[in-house]
């Protein structure tokens, strides 16, 4: 209760970095627009989603490899399971287009 009562009268304070992130996600997202109009006509829409995601993983990687790392035998099984059930859905997408439809 006395807690309480001592930050009735504070604000709470948000360090800078919270800011500066926030904006940096809005100009990451804004120019990312910016840019695939930019060069719409002279790179395949495949290979710009191809590197969008090559460079997403690099930000990131450095961030999260810590966490990664320890709990990678947690994500494992379920990235397997996605794996499969992926190609399995591919399967019969395929053999349903052979088929003419069910």
């Amino acid at each position: 209760m006395s807690e309480a009562n001592s930050m009735a009268g504070k604000t709470p304070t948000v360090p800078m970095i919270a800011y500066m992130l926030l904006i940096a996600c809005a100009l990451m997202w804004g120019s990312n627009h910016v840019v695939a109009r930019g060069v719409n006509a002279s790179v395949p829409l495949a290979a710009l989603s191809f590197w969008r995601w090559v460079v997403a993983l690099l930000l990131l990687l450095p961030v999260c490899m810590g966490k990664l790392r320890r709990d990678w035998p947690l994500i494992l099984p379920g990235l397997e399971a996605d794996i499969l059930d992926r190609h399995h859905r591919h399967l019969f997408v395929y053999h349903r287009h052979l088929s003419g439809g069910l």
